[in-house]
């Protein structure tokens, strides 16, 4: 499975601004049926739970490609946002079409294009996720 992950700790703003948005893309995963295709939206607390994945500022948005477990770190890609000042503000449409470019049980969506909820479209763009 694809798995895209927020880290997230509970004194930090920014997650809290974030939530909706992620409660948001779950919705969307949903609709379009990703979830049965093997892409999963997850949140986890750092301050909770104890993780492999190095989080030094909150919230960390990685996605784990659906490949071979011992891959599963070598093969993630982070989400950094963009033009926006708030995460509040982050348009649901840039993590659809990240997970559209990087997500390996989404590839044979192709150039199809994916009506969100709200009337707006996503398209599957070239290029990948930025890896750290």
């Amino acid at each position: 499975k694809d798995y895209f992950v927020a880290f997230t700790h509970t004194r930090c703003d920014h997650c809290k601004d974030l939530e909706p948005v992620w409660a948001k893309l779950a919705a969307e995963v949903k609709q379009q049926g990703w979830s049965q295709r093997g892409v999963v939206v997850a949140r986890m607390n750092v301050e909770k739970n104890d993780c492999e994945e190095e989080v030094l500022q909150y919230p960390k948005l990685a996605l784990y490609p659906a490949v071979r477990p011992e891959k599963k770190m070598k093969q993630r890609l982070i989400f950094w946002p963009r033009g926006v000042k708030s995460l509040a503000e982050l348009p649901v449409e840039q993590l659809t079409t990240f997970l559209m470019d990087n997500a390996v049980n989404l590839e044979d969506v192709d150039e199809k294009v994916v009506v969100k909820s709200k009337g707006s479209r996503a398209r599957r763009r070239r290029g990948r996720g930025q890896d750290l």
